[in-house]
């Protein structure tokens, strides 16, 4: 249950990171429509680069919950 809680609390401030990344990379997809081709070379590559972290970071959490959940239904059903 700890480790549930623990789970719950990550999973809020890592979200709370992912959807910041994503804003940061909103507002630089938005630049980029400006057609400046200066701009565009510059900030489409760590425009990319923060959508593959988001995405990282998003996949990762999702396996540590699933992990984290299997554990907990192991410790309960050892203990039943």
């Amino acid at each position: 249950l700890l480790l549930l809680l623990l789970l719950l609390l990550l999973a809020v401030e890592f979200q709370e990171d992912v959807n910041g990344a994503r804003l940061l990379r909103d507002a630089g997809q938005e630049l980029i429509s400006s057609q400046d081709v200066e701009l565009t070379a510059s900030l489409l590559p760590k425009c990319d680069e923060l959508d593959r972290m988001a995405d990282a970071l998003s996949g990762a959490l999702e396996r540590r919950s699933q992990v984290l959940r299997l554990s907990k239904d192991m410790h309960q059903q050892i203990h039943a």
